[in-house]
């Protein structure tokens, strides 16, 4: 099967190397490619109706999306994908709230 789409797509090329690059060309996060890499390394929703958009901001300002994803029937590699991320959007939260406390305990 491999030498058939290798002939019927000669442009990409048939060296391990070539193939290689071609085939992490959407740099999938997941198995299934629903989040894939930004060219900032940022993960961004490959599906739906958030397709496009950055993971992070979706997670920050809907959090319901995350508890969808779980959900639903994902692939495991998805919903571990989105949980890593909602990790981060969980721990910039207590981080950026932190400073707001220690100052308003500060002023009183």
């Amino acid at each position: 099967m491999l030498l058939a789409q290798i002939d019927r797509y000669p442009d990409i090329g048939s060296d391990v190397k070539t193939l290689s690059e071609f085939s992490a060309m959407n740099k999938a996060v997941d198995f299934v490619g629903r989040l894939i890499y930004d060219d900032n390394g940022r993960e961004v929703i490959n599906f739906g109706k958030y397709k496009g958009r950055l993971a992070e901001e979706v997670l920050t300002v809907e959090p319901s999306y995350y508890d969808w994803i779980m959900r639903s029937d994902f692939a495991s590699s998805t919903q571990k994908a989105f949980t890593a991320v909602m990790d981060r959007v969980k721990a910039a939260r207590n981080t950026s709230s932190i400073p707001e406390a220690a100052e308003g305990s500060a002023n009183a």
